[in-house]
């Protein structure tokens, strides 16, 4: 089951009025409250009165400090970076490098922007603390889905305590639990007449990632 927000601040930081509006009403739908900058300039004040768990960033070089100041902030607020078609592939390996989540490339649709908006709030451990330093930035290590329950293993970054996690799975598993991003098959696999288990691991953080359908008898007991 998902845990509690500590709050639903939402930084919605882009010039393009149009798109200010879209992101914030897909947040709004989802009981989030956006606070939308025009620039950085507008975007720093914001950040200093207020905490966000998530940030929605449109402003070129701008996006880079931001994101920055950001990580800075302490726990592990999501980022994700919106670009262009002209400069989707340097942009996304930079957002990538500064600690993004994730991009959305314009021009992208509701649906799409829904998407990958729920892929960053709807992770499993999205606003954990770690119970022994009260760090709230954690690395993957395994993830175990059988179609009805998530049962992740993952470690703290800062003190290294290991904690065990099982869930009820409330979505289809589309993406890395530990940091949303983009999972690739990888290792032992298994397809049978009713059944499968498909190893995969995740792009960015290198977690280990198994799907299988339920009571599967490679990976029961």
């Amino acid at each position: 089951m998902e845990e509690p927000m500590k709050n639903r601040f939402v930084l919605v930081a882009t010039p393009e009025p149009s798109t200010q509006q879209q992101l914030s009403t897909v947040l709004a739908e989802w009981g989030y409250e956006p606070v939308c900058a025009g620039s950085l300039e507008d975007a720093l004040p914001e950040m200093a009165q207020r905490r966000f768990t998530l940030s929605l960033l449109d402003l070129g070089s701008g996006s880079g400090e931001l994101l920055r100041r950001l990580k800075t902030q302490g726990g592990s607020p999501g980022a994700i970076v919106v670009i262009s078609d002209a400069d989707a592939g340097e942009r996304a390996l930079e957002a990538t490098s500064l600690g993004a989540d994730d991009f959305l490339q314009k021009p992208f649709t509701g649906k799409e922007a829904s998407k990958t908006l729920r892929a960053i709030l709807n992770r499993p451990l999205h606003g954990w603390k770690c119970p022994r330093c009260e760090s709230g930035k954690y690395r993957g290590l395994s993830a175990d889905c059988d179609g009805r329950t998530l049962t992740l293993i993952f470690a703290c970054v800062q003190c290294e305590l290991k904690r065990f996690s099982m869930l009820e799975l409330a979505y289809p598993l589309e993406r890395c639990p530990f940091c949303a991003g983009a999972v690739l098959l990888s290792g032992h696999s298994y397809i049978g007449k009713d059944e499968f288990s498909l190893g995969h691991a995740c792009y960015f953080c290198k977690a280990v990632i198994r799907i299988s359908t339920p009571g599967c008898r490679v990976t029961a007991g």
